[in-house]
């Protein structure tokens, strides 16, 4: 219900967000682990001496995602960074399951339409944005 973020994030509330599951994981899972509060700096090179320390390339990645400007500290966000997995010699990243898709109310009819077939195929609830008195709220699509 961010009115901000929807502006940047989601193209002037044509886009969607997408509500993962992580309580599908367990409490000390590899997945669960992997969520971080942003931190708010004044300046991103803040951490530079921390990065370059590191031969982790994951570490480094971690702390560059991990951190922002100050003027973005509004946003309270957490991050999930996903694990890389390989399976039969296979890459992949690891996401927790996705629970709920949230449309802004200029959508396109197109993305709304193929929305609705993923939301029902993949068994994942499905809201639309409504502007009103308080700003915004979502109704849920069936």
């Amino acid at each position: 219900t961010n009115i901000p973020m929807w502006n940047h994030y989601a193209n002037k509330y044509k886009g969607i967000c997408i509500q993962y599951n992580m309580a599908v994981f367990e409490k000390n899972s590899p997945q669960r682990l992997r969520m971080f509060p942003v931190k708010y700096v004044k300046k991103l090179l803040e951490y530079a001496d921390n990065i370059l320390l590191s031969q982790n390339f994951i570490d480094i990645f971690t702390m560059i995602a991990i951190h922002k400007l100050e003027d973005w500290s509004y946003e309270n966000e957490w991050r999930y960074i996903p694990l890389l997995d390989v399976l039969d010699g296979q890459s992949k990243l690891l996401f927790p399951a996705i629970d709920k898709i949230y449309m802004g109310h200029n959508i396109a009819k197109s993305h709304e339409y193929k929305l609705k077939e993923v939301s029902k195929n993949c068994n994942v609830e499905l809201y639309k944005m409504t502007i009103c008195a308080n700003g915004i709220d979502f109704t849920k699509i069936t």
